[in-house]
């Protein structure tokens, strides 16, 4: 394979990359929206997790005690995490 087929391929994957990570945090944001709602309608973290095919404590532990869910750095993309901004 030519380098410039390489490279094209490389390329092609980092954006395939790059819309899974967009995607997975539109989903994480989607999420602590429903959670949010769910526990305003008063639902239980049991009853949410049961949903979500995790435990209870798993939800809580990720979502509770009305803080805001702390994102991870991003690495190489320049962005700042919630805590920073």
């Amino acid at each position: 394979m030519r380098r410039a087929e390489r490279h094209g391929k490389r390329h092609q994957w980092g954006d395939a990359l790059e819309a899974l990570r967009a995607a997975r945090q539109r989903l994480e944001d989607c999420e602590e929206e429903v959670v949010s709602s769910a526990r305003a309608d008063d639902w239980t973290w049991e009853e949410i997790g049961r949903h979500l095919g995790v435990t209870g404590s798993a939800v809580a532990q990720r979502h509770g005690s009305g803080r805001k869910r702390q994102r991870k750095p991003q690495a190489d993309d320049g962005q700042r995490s919630e805590e920073e901004s």
